[in-house]
């Protein structure tokens, strides 16, 4: 089953709120750019970087012709991450986090991709998936804002990387 991307208004406030001027935004499961959109909309001065693993999805979102927007296919099992590190203000994860194993790379990755004070927005279908994805970014670096409930029963986990535990492992060919 596939899940729709939030596009809760909440979810767009909060992203909106934590983009710098002249931001930028990541989406690491776009779908078909209805976040990206919203967020084009309310912040026309930010850079905005949406990922899917889904061709049809991705030519979908290209196909909007949203200003600022670059959208690319992206799978988180096989390809490496986005290289923008400590660069990025807001980094949205829609389903994603939750089918990832705890030891996984991608959590550092996260971490590093952020800069100091950026947000991590990750939203899960249910309350035990947040959790579990909040405890596992608390072991890797992150420190919790907060656990939110959004629009249709999803759940909004918040959190930042914490410069007083900063991750240092290294992953082969993701500097």
């Amino acid at each position: 089953m596939r899940l729709s991307p939030p596009s809760s208004a909440a979810v767009v406030a909060r992203v909106v709120a934590r983009l710098r001027e002249a931001g930028t935004l990541v989406d690491l499961a776009a779908g078909d750019g209805t976040l990206v959109a919203e967020v084009a909309r309310a912040r026309p001065d930010v850079a905005l970087l949406g990922y899917e693993r889904d061709p049809g999805l991705v030519a979908g979102a290209r196909a909007r012709g949203i200003a600022r927007a670059t959208f690319a296919l992206f799978d988180l099992a096989l390809d490496r991450p986005p290289p923008a590190r400590g660069r990025v203000d807001v980094v949205v994860a829609p389903f994603v986090l939750g089918a990832q194993p705890e030891d996984g790379a991608l959590f550092t990755h996260l971490r590093r991709l952020l800069r100091e004070g950026g947000l991590l927005l990750a939203v899960e279908s249910d309350d035990a998936t947040a959790r579990r994805v909040g405890e596992i970014l608390v072991r890797r670096g992150f420190a919790l804002e907060a656990t939110e409930a959004l629009d249709g029963g999803l759940v909004a986990t918040l959190a930042t990387p914490d410069p007083a535990r900063a991750h240092t492992t290294t992953i082969r060919g993701w500097d």
